[in-house]
C-alpha cells in the first residue's frame, strides 16, 4: 500500500465537506452557493481521490437540487408542499454527495 502524501488527506476532506455545504450556503445567498459549488466542483474533478463514477454521482447530487428549483420555477408548479421537499433535498443530497466522497476516498497512487 502507498501513502498517501502530506496534504492529500485534507485536501480530499475539504473537497467534500465544501460540496456538502453547498444547500445551505445557496440558501444563505444564490451567488455564495453558486461560488461555493464551482469551487466544490473544481476540488472534486481535480483530485485523483475518487473514481470517475462517484465523481459523477456526487456532482448529480450537488447539481440535480438547483435544477430542480430552476424547473419547477419555470413552470410555476411549486406549492408549499413542493418548496419544503426541496429544501429538505437540497441540504440531504449534498451531504449525501459528501458522505459518500469520504467513504469512498482511496489512497494516493492508486490506479
Amino acid at each position: 500500500m502507498i501513502d498517501a502524501p502530506r496534504g492529500y488527506k485534507g485536501r480530499t476532506t475539504r473537497a467534500a465537506v465544501i460540496l456538502g455545504l453547498t444547500g445551505v450556503a445557496g440558501y444563505v445567498d444564490p451567488f455564495l452557493g453558486l461560488l461555493v459549488l464551482i469551487l466544490g466542483l473544481g476540488l472534486l474533478w481535480s483530485s485523483d481521490a475518487w473514481t470517475r463514477s462517484t465523481k459523477l454521482l456526487a456532482t448529480a447530487l450537488v447539481v440535480l437540487n438547483p435544477l430542480a428549483f430552476v424547473l419547477f420555477g419555470v413552470s410555476g408548479r411549486m406549492g408549499p408542499i413542493e418548496v419544503l421537499v426541496l429544501l429538505a433535498a437540497g441540504v440531504a443530497l449534498p451531504v449525501m454527495a459528501a458522505v459518500r466522497l469520504l467513504r469512498t476516498t482511496r489512497p494516493a497512487g492508486t490506479p
